[in-house]
């Protein structure tokens, strides 16, 4: 036993003595990025290199800086190459980690005027906390005017982001495909729409905008975005399965198209760029995702009562209505495809033709024959006067109110208004003196909503849900509608 451990012990000190074989960027035949939305981004690097049979050390350098080691697959052509060991090295070279790495030991301090070297001495760096110093002679220097130099650089010090593995080689030359998940790397989506003075159409042009702060620059990639929220495991595993996370092809598309093609996948929207891309560290880079001429739009007005009127009988409560751009997301449409959260930003042009910025909002995830709701802000020429114009109590468990709602409109055209009324809260309060209040607190005894029905009504009306009707109504230009109604609240 001790002979072959003796052995062993010999081998593995050969194997690691042994001079490493290099992989990097220079050897990429393909790659292709996959980017989520929740800062994450799969990695496929295929490279073709040279390695001898046997046992060896080989370093795959080029990786993303901010690489989950955990997560890496190989995929070796015949599985000619087996990895028996990984480590992943990433204290990198800088000023900083070469200092911490030379505390105790001797360096050279130069110290230059107009470039020319007027004075060089040896010292002893003995801390670089807060800054470094320095034992020259019998004296402690705190910092140096000059430039410090080094003797060599440490080995537990990489040039640049690197797994090191331990293989065994079956072949001389292979063709390894390597996989891995990255943090540093999102994307969202943009939109920018024009709108038709008429208001009846706009163009739309949707953007890709995508940050790449991985540590790596991806050259000549093929680019996948997926829509939707991937669910990521809190604690890191060991090793994600080959099957686990979408692996994208290692060849783009041979006859690219002019923008990105859009499918289903799992439970997500994948976008695939028709051409390769490079993608830099650091970078912010835009792609187009669709563009659309001629959309059919229509404007919608929404005026919704605060709760808080009922409180005060008699007082009018005025507000603005709110404004709204619907998009039917069809193909009849000049759309049909499931557009990723994002925001949008709404321009229209004035009387001299000058395009003014009118809107911005964010749209969720819209499926495709799904409608478009681009909030608009506040109607400056539209308002709304909710007034509680009585209050009764019917019986001990019922009571009726009585509401008008008015609508002015000082446009020039003709609008359509729906006017969306809470018809009571969920709890009341009733008082000795018989008076109801809608969440008041102070004495009495609470009290909750069981049943409720319009008894009178000036125009036509929908029950939205249990505890909100719409009345959806027209109002002519520079006019006022007036809408009246009475509830019969129903209290447990």
């Amino acid at each position: 036993m001790r002979i072959v451990c003796s052995v062993c012990a010999v081998l593995v000190a050969a194997i690691a003595a042994a001079d490493p074989v290099e992989t990097n960027e220079a050897d990429q035949t393909a790659v292709a990025v996959t980017v989520y939305n929740n800062n994450l981004g799969l990695i496929r690097d295929e490279r073709t290199f040279a390695f001898p049979e046997g046992e060896g050390l080989l370093q795959f350098s080029d990786v993303a800086e901010k690489i989950r080691p955990e997560t890496v697959v190989v995929d070796s052509d015949d599985h000619t190459l087996q990895i028996l060991e990984q480590n992943y090295e990433y204290d990198l070279i800088s000023p900083e980690r070469l200092k911490e790495k030379n505390v105790g030991r001797r360096v050279v301090l130069r110290n230059y005027h107009d470039d020319i070297l007027f004075k060089e001495m040896e010292g002893e760096l003995i801390s670089v906390t807060g800054g470094p110093v320095y034992r020259i002679d019998d004296r402690i220097y705190l910092g140096h005017p000059g430039y410090v130099t080094f003797s060599d650089i440490p080995e537990d010090l990489a040039a640049r982001p690197t797994l090191n593995w331990l293989v065994d080689a079956k072949a001389e030359n292979h063709t390894v495909a390597v996989s891995y998940l990255t943090r540093g790397m999102s994307w969202e989506a943009d939109y920018v729409a024009h709108l038709d003075p008429t208001d009846d159409t706009l163009d739309l042009q949707g953007w890709v905008t995508l940050k790449n702060e991985s540590g790596a620059t991806y050259r000549n990639a093929l680019l996948k975005l997926v829509a939707g929220e991937v669910n990521i495991v809190p604690e890191p595993r060991r090793r994600v399965r080959a099957d686990a996370v979408p692996v994208p092809p290692a060849e783009p598309e041979p006859e690219p198209e002019p923008m990105m093609r859009e499918e289903a996948f799992a439970e997500y929207h994948l976008y695939t760029l028709q051409r390769p891309t490079t993608i830099n560290q650091n970078q912010t880079k835009q792609v187009q995702l669709l563009s659309g001429e001629g959309i059919a739009t229509k404007r919608a007005y929404e005026v919704r009562r605060q709760q808080r009127v009922v409180n005060q009988p008699g007082e009018p409560l005025i507000q603005r209505a709110a404004v709204f751009l619907e998009v039917e997301n069809t193909e009849e449409n000049g759309l049909g495809i499931p557009m990723p959260a994002g925001a949008i930003r709404l321009y229209q042009e004035d009387r001299d033709g000058a395009a003014q910025h009118i809107a911005e909002t964010r749209i969720d995830h819209t499926p495709r024959n799904e409608d478009i709701r681009i909030g608009m802000g506040s109607a400056f020429d539209v308002l709304s006067q909710h007034t509680l114009r009585d209050m009764s109590r019917v019986s001990d468990q019922v009571i009726d109110l009585a509401f008008e709602v008015r609508i002015r409109n000082h446009r020039d055209n003709a609008i359509d208004v729906k006017v969306i009324e809470p018809i009571a809260a969920n709890e009341y309060t009733v008082f000795s003196d018989s008076q109801v209040r809608v969440r008041t607190r102070g004495e009495g005894r609470s009290v909750r909503l069981s049943d409720w029905e319009i008894i009178e009504a000036s125009h036509h009306y929908e029950r939205k849900d249990a505890l909100t009707v719409v009345f959806p109504v027209s109002v002519d230009a520079n006019t006022m509608e007036t809408i009246t109604y009475e509830v019969r609240i129903r209290l447990q």
